[in-house]
């Protein structure tokens, strides 16, 4: 019918004149009719074509296949192709290939059938289109379009790069395959709600979502989404940028604001030039200065005054300097005047680059702790001057003498090679150093060699140091130098010895006299009955032995005085070495 119309000098003018390529081939494939546009598309004349096998006009690699295509069809009558419009490329004469939009008709005429397709030239709309989507491929956020079956059409390398697949696992699925799975059932009643009723409740807009890649990881994305009629058929583009870094800052930020906030402690925010652009209330309240009073200006010049130290001053502007944190104690002043101490850390802040942009500090408020730990000190420096301080390594050498020690020690420092002899280990004895170590305290009068060789005696608590899980660091002790009363105890104790030895040689010399009084009283009666029996012959000799009897009597009575005086000389003696060692034990 066709080539009957064509033929026809009616219609083959309007035909010839058509801006579409127009092709017809008969029950064997042969081309019966080609058309002016045809020519100028395929580069062939009309005479080089008509009368020969349509497949010389399709790519060179699908022409030996062709006409089993187009019998598949004829005998099953199954339209594919036919009846509808589809993007092909086609090789020109010159062998350049071109795209073309094809669609195709069959007629049915005295039972044969012939084939007409109507062809026309897309390289403009598909270089435009081949730009976009290489533009698109480029762009650095995730993009991805569906059809009006919300069948993804395009995905570009973002898009791989964002939730982990391939474009070959996103093309032609369903785009509910990018939605986390709580929200896959009811994805696509969304999208075609908005098709049917025209609501665009996210069309046009912009909000984070959540991004649940291939492999489990939970991301998050800026998603804004375009809607496009084309061909009455509703399709959607989604642009989709991985925020999750600014997410995570931004709760980061969030976090640390409402840290700042509520914290008691001291936040100052500073641009790399260390002028305040930030101050939480911590800071108004330990302060008394407020955010209009600091902005713009250094927080040294506000909070500095007499009695902040110079040293410590001059530390801070170097660390800033050198850009490097900071941490030390620090006496400020503050809107009134009054003087508190902080302990205060510094850090710089760079950003993605590696360029300085602020510094933080946080400052605790430590001036009751402080007040504490400088009473103490001068307590414990009070202490050092009638005291001795050691410090001992875990091996009982020595690790620091006060100037006490070393004083009595005769040595200017604990390097000392002569008093880094002394041991605490040694002087304990293994057992007790090992009771110490455990945690004991040990009091006892040690002796430490001093430097000139000599010895001294010091009355010494030893006690050990632990870390905060009860290890133990080193070892500590206190004590006072005895050395001269414990050599008076030891020369008393020898001179009660000596007086003690007299003390008995005179018992001695007594027990004698006592004997030769006895023998004199013996003598003199002996003597006074001779006389008796001489009669007066005798009695001057009787008189006189009366008065060495006397005598006798008077040197035995003298000699038991002195016993008396002597017992009781050596109890006082006895009782005076009791006393001593009773306070030798107790200095010990």
């Amino acid at each position: 019918m066709l080539k009957d119309l064509v033929v026809d000098g009616r219609y083959k003018k309007t035909l010839d004149q058509s801006i579409h390529a127009i092709i017809t081939i008969d029950e064997q494939n042969q081309v019966i009719y080609f058309n002016d546009a045809a020519e100028s598309l395929w580069g062939y004349q009309r005479s080089e074509v008509m009368g020969n096998n349509v497949k010389m006009l399709v790519p060179s690699e699908i022409r030996a296949s062709h006409d089993s295509f187009i019998e598949h069809h004829r005998t099953t009558n199954q339209d594919r192709i036919v009846g509808t419009s589809r993007d092909v490329q086609l090789e020109r004469k010159d062998g350049s290939r071109v795209w073309v939009n094809i669609s195709l008709n069959q007629i049915k005429h005295r039972g044969k059938y012939t084939y007409t397709a109507f062809v026309h030239d897309i390289s403009a709309q598909k270089q435009a289109q081949e730009i976009v989507n290489q533009t698109l491929d480029q762009a650095l956020d995730a993009v991805v379009t569906i059809d009006g079956n919300n069948i993804v059409t395009f995905a570009n390398r973002s898009a791989e790069r964002l939730w982990g697949y391939t474009r070959d696992e996103i093309l032609g699925n369903n785009v509910k395959m990018l939605v986390p799975e709580q929200h896959r059932h009811e994805h696509d009643e969304l999208v075609n709600k908005n098709r049917r009723t025209g609501i665009n409740k996210i069309v046009g807009s912009t909000r984070e979502v959540p991004v649940v890649r291939k492999n489990g990881e939970h991301r998050w994305g800026s998603f804004s989404i375009s809607k496009i009629e084309l061909d009455n058929e509703i399709q959607y583009t989604a642009f989709v940028k991985d925020v999750t870094e600014e997410v995570e800052r931004r709760e980061e930020f969030k976090m640390l604001s409402m840290v700042a906030d509520e914290t008691d402690n001291s936040v100052i925010i500073t641009d790399a030039d260390g002028c305040t652009r930030y101050v939480n209330q911590g800071f108004e309240k330990l302060t008394g200065y407020t955010m209009s009073d600091m902005r713009g200006k250094k927080p040294g010049t506000m909070l500095q005054g007499p009695g902040t130290n110079a040293e410590t001053v001059a530390k801070i502007s170097q660390k800033l300097k050198n850009r490097e944190p900071f941490y030390d104690e620090l006496l400020n002043y503050n809107k009134q005047g009054e003087a508190y101490w902080i302990s205060v850390s510094i850090n710089p802040i760079f950003d993605d680059n590696g360029h300085l942009s602020s510094f933080i500090s946080i400052q605790a408020d430590i001036t009751e702790a402080k007040q504490r730990s400088l009473e103490a000190e001068r307590r414990f420096e009070a202490i050092s001057v009638s005291n001795g301080i050691m410090q001992w390594r875990l091996d009982g050498t020595p690790e620091s003498f006060n100037s006490y020690m070393l004083t009595r020690l005769r040595a200017d420092t604990s390097t000392n090679a002569q008093i880094a002899t002394n041991n605490l280990k040694t002087m304990l004895g293994e057992q007790t150093f090992q009771k110490v170590i455990a945690g004991s305290q040990i009091k006892d009068v040690l002796p430490f060699k001093a430097a000139d060789g000599s010895e001294r005696r010091f009355d010494t608590v030893v006690a050990p140091i632990f870390d905060s899980e009860g290890n133990p660091l080193y070892l500590v002790s206190y004590g006072i130098d005895v050395t001269n009363r414990a050599q008076a105890v030891e020369v008393t104790e020898q001179e009660m010895n000596k007086v003690e030895t007299s003390s008995n040689e005179i018992q001695q010399i007594i027990g004698v006299i006592n004997g030769l009084a006895d023998q004199t009283n013996l003598l003199a009666l002996n003597a006074a009955i001779e006389a008796a029996r001489a009669g007066e012959s005798g009695r001057g000799f009787a008189v006189v032995a009366d008065e060495v009897r006397q005598l006798a009597q008077r040197s035995g009575e003298s000699a038991a005085e002195i016993r008396r005086l002597v017992d009781q000389t050596n109890e006082r003696v006895r009782a005076l070495a009791d006393a001593l060692q009773n306070l030798n034990e107790e200095g010990s």
